[in-house]
């Protein structure tokens, strides 16, 4: 097995055909990362074209770009000593067909989108990290990593399913007007403030396990399909 090697980032070519879209922010993110905990890994190259490693390249020639020098982990802070200016770990896979190639580099950036999270065990991990005295100066939030939004998103997909599936209930069991009736139904609706619905998703992402668990048995309750959820935006 080939290991990694120091290479200079100005022979390293990105794939053109790489689909997965890295936006500033994220690169800004990454750079911050590698310069509070050092770089992890290796660029994976073949003939110097990138199969993985897109924006570790962009954050790390961002480093160099302002002077600033790149560190294995664990770190600068922890004593590393820094990789030659203008170097980054590469690990060669040229023995790869163009297929095989082409291949990693679609799955590499599917496969990580194909897991969930487990909440309850998120939670704790962030009430964790908020509560460590090691790390009274490290600046978690410099990293993108806001434990109070992080929370704050967890309660809310774990609310989403919950009101979502209430905010049916009551759709299911409102009477409909009959022609007599109309005119007065129209005439105390326009009287009464339209309530505020609850917030949805119209795409089914991001849930977990439990959250899924409940959305199945909410469409199994309702003898619904996924295209019913979707168009109704559940």
């Amino acid at each position: 097995m080939n290991a990694p090697e120091l290479r200079p980032v100005v022979d390293l070519r990105p794939y053109a055909g790489n689909a997965k879209r890295h936006p500033p922010e994220q690169i800004q993110q990454l750079a911050r990362t590698f310069e509070a905990l050092g770089f992890v890994g290796a660029i994976v190259v073949r003939n110097g074209t990138i199969a993985k490693g897109h924006g570790s390249l962009k954050a790390v020639e961002s480093i160099y770009a302002r002077g600033g020098l790149l560190y294995p982990a664990p770190g600068r802070e922890q004593g590393a000593e820094p990789f030659p200016s203008g170097t980054v770990p590469v690990l060669d896979v040229t023995g790869w067909t163009e297929s095989q190639f082409r291949a990693y580099v679609i799955a590499d950036n599917r496969l990580a989108e194909g897991g969930d999270w487990d909440a309850e065990v998120l939670r704790s991990e962030l009430d964790a990290l908020s509560e460590q005295s090691d790390l009274d100066d490290f600046d978690f939030d410099h990293l993108g990593l806001d434990f109070d939004d992080a929370l704050s998103a967890l309660d809310e997909d774990e609310r989403t399913v919950d009101a979502n599936a209430a905010h049916q209930r009551d759709d299911d069991s409102a009477p409909v007007p009959t022609s007599a009736g109309a005119a007065t139904t129209g005439a105390a609706t326009a009287a009464k403030p339209p309530q505020k619905k609850p917030t949805v998703y119209p795409v089914m992402i991001s849930l977990n396990r439990a959250q899924y668990d409940r959305l199945q048995a909410f469409k199994d309750e309702h003898d619904m399909s996924d295209a019913d959820v979707l168009m109704r935006g559940i």
